[in-house]
This record gives C-alpha cells, sequence and structure tokens, in this order.
C-alpha cells in the first residue's frame, strides 16, 4: 500500500459522527472497567489537573483568605482524601479527539467555572437560567451565539439547528480548526460547546428545520424552549419559526453581523406582533418561501436587513454579489460582536428583566456617538461648592439682642483669632455649619442650614452639636487670651449662644488645651490595639463630670469586637439608603482641586485606605452599584473600614445623656470638644464614630424617613444590641460614639472655610 492509499484510509477513520463525549467514575466498577478497555483499545491523551480545579475550588469558597502555597497544597490533598481519593473526580472521554480529562462532579465544576460571572450574574440567576432551554437556528453568527451562551452558562439546554457543514469560506468568520472542514455544523458546534462544559445538554437538529422536526424543536409542557436565535439564511425557516413562535408566545432574537444590528421580537409580550416588524408584510409569502438562488432571495433579504441602516460597504457589497462575490459578507469581527450581544440580550430577557421589542445597533463606525468625554473624568470634577450664606440674614436677630456698652469692648483683631480658632472644631462630613457675628462686646453663633441636613443630621442635631464645638473653641481661646467672659446657650432661637467680654483677666486659662486648638484632627489611621491607660480615661471622664451627663468606654476585647459587629451593620444601612447614600457620596473630595475649590467636605486622603479602598469607595458612587448589593444583601466591603478602625482601638467611648434636646446636643458639642483635645494632650489618637448614634437617634423618635426597609430593619435589630452593650436606661440617649487608639499622625488634614464665608464684624 503506498503512501497515497495509507492517507485515504486513515482519513477514512476520522470520527464525524460522535457529538458527545462519555463519563466515567471509578467508584463504580463498570466504569473502571470500560475505562481500562478505553486505556487499551485507544491510548488516549490524558490530561489530570484535578489538583488545579480542587485549589481553585478552596480558593474561592474562602474568598476572603490568602492561602500560602504549602497551605493550599495540603488543603487540597486533604479534600481529595476526603472525597474518594483516588477515585476522586469524574473521568471525561472526547473520543473525537481522544483525549481523557479528569474534571470535578457536575455541582463542583459549575461552581468553579462560573464563579467569576458574579455578580455580573447572580447566584439566584444562574439557578434561574440553569432550567432554561435556548435554540439557535444557523451556525455561522449562531456557532459565535452558541458557544458564548454556554460560556456564559446561561441556559440548561440549547437546541442547534442546521443541516449544512464546515467550508473553507466559512473560517474567515467562524472560529474553528481546518481539521473540521466537511463536519456537520451542529456536530462541531456541539463538540466545541461540550469541552468547555460537558455536562451541559446539547440537542442536535442536523438536517435543519422543517415541518417534521419544528415541533420537536419547540418542545411542550416543561420542555418547552424560552428563548430562540433565528441566524439562518433561508427565508422560509425565518418565516415559519415566526409564526411558530408568535403562536406559541416565545421571543426570537436575530443578529445581522452589520453595524452589530440586533432583532428583538417579542412575541411573548405583544399580542399578534407583525413578523419582523411588518418588513415583510406586502410581500407574497410563496414566493419567499420558494426563493432559494440569491437573485430569488435579496430582493426580499435586503428589505429584511433594512436597506436604510446598512453600512456603505455593505450595501455596495449587495450590488456586486453574483458579480464579483458570490454571497453577501461577514466579517469576524461583527460575527463575534454579534455573538456578545445577542447572549447579553438573550440572559436578560430569559431572566425576564425589561427589554423591548425593535431594532437595536451596536455601530462601532460611529463611536463618537458613545465616546466617553475623558477630558473631564469623573474623579476631576469641580465638586459641589456651596455659595456661602448670606450673613446680613442672622444680623437683624444679633442686633436685636445687642447689651449696653458697659461690657468690654475687643478689638477686631482678637475677635478674628477667636473665631478662626472656633472655625477649627469638628463637624459631622466637614460641613462647618455655624455662622458668627461679632461687634466687638458680643460674639454670638448661629447654624447655618445650608450647610446642614441629610440623613444623619436628623433634626439639626449632628449639626448643632458641630456648633457646641465651635462655641467651646472659642471660650478656650477667649480664656486663654486673657478675658473673662460670661455665655449664655438658647439654642431653640435663631442665635444658639453667645460670648459677652466682661474684661480682660490676669488669670490666664487652659493655655494647654489652647494650643491643641490646631493641632486637632480626625485620624482614621489604624493603629496597633493597646489599651488606654487608666490615668488618662479618668482624666476624659472629667470632662462631663456633671449630670446629665455620663462618658463611658469600652475596652476589652469582647466588647470591642461587638461594638465593631454593631457598627458594620450600621454604616451599611446607611449607605445601603438612597440619602445616605447621596449623603455619602457629596461629602467626599476626590482630588486637590476638589478640596481647594469647596474647602470643606472629607479628602479622600483622610480615610486612611489603601489603594484598593480608594478605588472601591470610587466605584461604591453609583447608586446602582450600592442597589444591586443590597439586592444581593452583599457589601461586606463596607465593613472593612469600620472593622479596621476599632481593630485599631484601644477604646471605644459613648458620650449618654438623660436630655434629649437641642440644648443638650449643643451642649454635647462642647463636652465632646473637651475630650478630643484632652485626648491630644495625651497623644491619643480620636475618631468619631457618630453615625451609629444620630440613626439611632433617628429610630428613637420613631422617624424612619429616608430609610429604606432593608435599613430599617438593620437599624432596629442593632439598636437594641447597642443599647445592650452599654447598658443604656430606656430613659438615655447615646449622643457621640468616639474611638481612641494610638495610630501614627494624619499626613493629609481637610482644610477650613476662609474666615470671610462664616463670619461677620458688625461695626
Amino acid at each position: 500500500m503506498n503512501i497515497f492509499d495509507k492517507l485515504k484510509v486513515a482519513s477514512e477513520d476520522v470520527d464525524t459522527q460522535s457529538s458527545k463525549p462519555n463519563f466515567y467514575r471509578l467508584s463504580q466498577q463498570s466504569d473502571k472497567e470500560a475505562l481500562e478497555s478505553i486505556l487499551v483499545s485507544h491510548k488516549p491523551i490524558v490530561h489530570d489537573e484535578i489538583e488545579s480545579q480542587v485549589r481553585e475550588l478552596i480558593k474561592l469558597r474562602n474568598p476572603s483568605q490568602k492561602f500560602l502555597d504549602d497551605e493550599l497544597s495540603i488543603k487540597t490533598e486533604e479534600y481529595i482524601a476526603a472525597n474518594g481519593g483516588e477515585e476522586f473526580g469524574v473521568w471525561v472521554f472526547y473520543p473525537w479527539s481522544n483525549r481523557l480529562v479528569r474534571i470535578l462532579e457536575e455541582d463542583e465544576f459549575i461552581e468553579v467555572r462560573t464563579n467569576r460571572n458574579y455578580y455580573k450574574i447572580t447566584p439566584l440567576e444562574f439557578q434561574k437560567l440553569r432550567k432554561k432551554v435556548v435554540g439557535v437556528i444557523g451556525l455561522s453568527v449562531g456557532q459565535s451565539v452558541a458557544v458564548t451562551l454556554a460560556s456564559e452558562r446561561v441556559f440548561g439546554e440549547i437546541r442547534i439547528a442546521d443541516f449544512d457543514t464546515l467550508e473553507l469560506t466559512n473560517l474567515n468568520r467562524i472560529r474553528s480548526g481546518l481539521n473540521n472542514l466537511g463536519l456537520l455544523k451542529t456536530i462541531m458546534v456541539s463538540r466545541e460547546i461540550l469541552e468547555i462544559d460537558p455536562y451541559l445538554n446539547v440537542k442536535l437538529f442536523s438536517e435543519g428545520l422543517k415541518e417534521s422536526t419544528y415541533k420537536k424543536f419547540i418542545g411542550q409542557g416543561n420542555n418547552k424552549i424560552d428563548l430562540i436565535i433565528d441566524e439562518c439564511d433561508g427565508l422560509d425557516v425565518k418565516i415559519r419559526i415566526r409564526e411558530i413562535a408568535r403562536n406559541e408566545k416565545i421571543p426570537v432574537l436575530m443578529d445581522s453581523s452589520d453595524r452589530g444590528m440586533l432583532d428583538i421580537e417579542r412575541f411573548d409580550q405583544i399580542e399578534n406582533l407583525p413578523l419582523l416588524h411588518g418588513l415583510v408584510d406586502g410581500f407574497k409569502i410563496s414566493e419567499m418561501l420558494n426563493a432559494k438562488t440569491n437573485e430569488e432571495k435579496v430582493p426580499f433579504v435586503a428589505p429584511i436587513l433594512g436597506i436604510e441602516t446598512m453600512t456603505t460597504r455593505m450595501k455596495y457589497s449587495l450590488l456586486e454579489i453574483e458579480e464579483s462575490i458570490s454571497t453577501w459578507p461577514q466579517l469576524a469581527s461583527s460575527v463575534t460582536l454579534g455573538g456578545g450581544v445577542t447572549c447579553h440580550i438573550a440572559r436578560k430577557i430569559l431572566l425576564n428583566e425589561e427589554v423591548n421589542s425593535g431594532r437595536y445597533f451596536v455601530d462601532l463606525d460611529n463611536l463618537d456617538y458613545i465616546k466617553h468625554d475623558f477630558d473631564k473624568p469623573l474623579e476631576e470634577t469641580e465638586g459641589t461648592v456651596i455659595k456661602p450664606m448670606d450673613l446680613d440674614v442672622f444680623l437683624e436677630d444679633f442686633k436685636s439682642k445687642k447689651m449696653p456698652n458697659s461690657y468690654l469692648r475687643v478689638d477686631k483683631k482678637e475677635i478674628v483669632k477667636i473665631v478662626e480658632s472656633a472655625g477649627m472644631a469638628p463637624s459631622g462630613g466637614n460641613s462647618q455649619p455655624w455662622a458668627w457675628i461679632s461687634d466687638g462686646t458680643i460674639l454670638s453663633i448661629y447654624l447655618d442650614r445650608s450647610r446642614g441636613g441629610g440623613l444623619l443630621d436628623y433634626n439639626n442635631l449632628g449639626s448643632i452639636l458641630a456648633c457646641g464645638a465651635s462655641f467651646e473653641n472659642a471660650i478656650i481661646s477667649a480664656e486663654a487670651m486673657g478675658y473673662e467672659i460670661d455665655f449664655s446657650i438658647s439654642p431653640n432661637g435663631k442665635e444658639l449662644g453667645r460670648i459677652i467680654f466682661v474684661r480682660e483677666s490676669k488669670d490666664i486659662k487652659g493655655q494647654g488645651v489652647y494650643r491643641q486648638i490646631g493641632r486637632r484632627y480626625t485620624n482614621r489611621n489604624v493603629g496597633k490595639r493597646k489599651k488606654i491607660p487608666n490615668e488618662i480615661i479618668e482624666e476624659l471622664k472629667c470632662c462631663c463630670s456633671e449630670k446629665p451627663w455620663r462618658l463611658e468606654f469600652i475596652d476589652h476585647a469582647e466588647g470591642l469586637d461587638r461594638v465593631s459587629s454593631i457598627l458594620e451593620k450600621v454604616e451599611r444601612a446607611r449607605i445601603f439608603s438612597k440619602q445616605g447614600h447621596s449623603d455619602f457620596v457629596s461629602e467626599l473630595r476626590w482630588n486637590e482641586k476638589q478640596v481647594k475649590n469647596t474647602r470643606d467636605g472629607i479628602d479622600i486622603n483622610t480615610l486612611g485606605i489603601n489603594n484598593i479602598e480608594k478605588v472601591g469607595i470610587s466605584v461604591a458612587r453609583d447608586w446602582e452599584v450600592i442597589k444591586g448589593l443590597r439586592d444581593l444583601q452583599k457589601g461586606e466591603g463596607f465593613d472593612k473600614l469600620m472593622r479596621k478602625s476599632v481593630a485599631g482601638a484601644g477604646a471605644v467611648g459613648l458620650l449618654i445623656s438623660k436630655a434629649k434636646d437641642k440644648k443638650a446636643f449643643f451642649e454635647a458639642g462642647r463636652i465632646i470638644q473637651r475630650i478630643w483635645l484632652t485626648a491630644g494632650q495625651n497623644s491619643v489618637s480620636f475618631q468619631p464614630l457618630t453615625p451609629a448614634t444620630f440613626l439611632f437617634a433617628k429610630l428613637r423618635d420613631n422617624d424612619l424617613n429616608g430609610l429604606d426597609p432593608y435599613s430599617s430593619r438593620i437599624l432596629v435589630e442593632e439598636y437594641e444590641k447597642f443599647m445592650d452593650i452599654w447598658g443604656l436606661a430606656p430613659d438615655e440617649c447615646a449622643v457621640f460614639l468616639f474611638r481612641l487608639c494610638y495610630a501614627p499622625e494624619m499626613k493629609v488634614k481637610s482644610l477650613r472655610r476662609h474666615l470671610d464665608d462664616y463670619f461677620l464684624f458688625s461695626e
């Protein structure tokens, strides 16, 4: 036998019929014997990467754990040993390629193979998709669609129909090898799908569709097809399958591979929807069904594809059919794009998402229509600059309360120093919601309501507390500068409080605390947990020794962990509420330009976060992202920041009061500022943890405005735990929560508004 005869015999031995693999489990004796026979008779190429699959399984089941290589290897060996040892897994034999592959059992295999789909496809959505049946007719463009659907695993069963074989001209757009030339396209596509995932159910219609096979292709009852994707050339099949789809209420998709056009016909939603959007109305269906040659088909195909929406090159190619080219052109890039677009829309339809009938385009020749403006990325926008309030609105009230000139008149420069110190006070979100007015004898503070509000500023209590801290700074500064003062507080009126300069004093007070005013800042850096000495704790408690106040601390590990758990959930409840999310986004400043333009808000560089966390927060600006996480009941990433803060705390303190009115919160601001400055004198870092206390204040008053049901439920659950851990009586109010720690100094600190924005000197 010469070489030519040998080649002919060898080519006749090529497997052109098998389309599905065989499964063998060594735990079953019959399978073991069958596999031994194959090893002897076929001498297959063996691929055994079961250990790498198990390693991936272990890692994805423990996503937050960072395994060392040796540790992961041990866990892999233990897992295999505990689940069958040498008999673990499934051996899959692909007869057409003579390959034997060892893989995980079905559920584990699917878990690993589809893990990277989450959460673009949620676990609940995936379970729904596993029950879906999809049909693809025509396997040129359809091959790209079918394989993409299989890769995403958006079906449990796929039915593929085509009567044709693979030809060399197909390889300009079909991803396949020369070894498949002459092979039925159904067999080729089935093999490709099952080499990706042998557990998928693929049914072949290798004679194409005709009257005798339509019924089987469509199915009925629980076996009925859920979606049809038409990529065939036959006009008769295009019309007939749509007639059936309309009658059976099955949606149909069609990609044209020109201009990224996708046709969507929701026969499942619209009764008596015209076939192909009415583009075939007026044609004689009998003539369409009998069209065989290109000359006969083009007059019908062109209107269906839409002459007016074709690309220019498709139009002049149409004129060259059976002149310089044999049929209409298709490119691999367009076919690949069509596979992706069709799969995406198919998934949305199968999941009952809103997808309307119509003709849509993903036109890569006109990218300017969707071009992103890189000149103004989101991170470089200027931020919201709040226009300074016209302080004259407070002037009439101020003048109505002027005192006789028997009090000391202080030089304006001295007043400015005092007010500058007052402007260095802390405030929620660095909003700085105060306004100051003075005539030299009186110094009054007002609430600038334009800078307050929001979910955490319930009844302006947060802003009033901040004004109390500012007022305390002013008192400390005046006394340290040598003035004897009187002051009064009346936070229920327009004026929150006033300072009156009585006389100059030789008894200068509080120089040490005064020096801390300019050094005070929020330190969000994470230090190592180190207990705060008892003498410092007692010194801080002396800042609020009078009733109705008390200051409590938790500094043991178990208590701190319980506090952390509560705060993590409360913070998530805040971010997962639309108003809370909006406040979160608006108070952050993302770059130096924003920081300098606004001189308020929280500079992202003061959060003490790493680059990965910074990117995460940037992504979290999108409400749809947060809403999606909320719907999935995920979002553990938000817990990390709070967990890190408490993990590095030497103690967590809570200011408690039986008084709950505005005056109490104003006084609380004064107390907190004294505590903060005293902590600074002792080189102890201070960070407010206020979302919980302000949200619990809302809950205490049964005010759930701005909170969605998910957030409300969390707050109710955590409030009871919070009351318990702090030993709060029913008539007590948790006013302000904070952490104390030893942490590295922050390199970046928040800016303050210009004096003219919040201070008016009335001559």
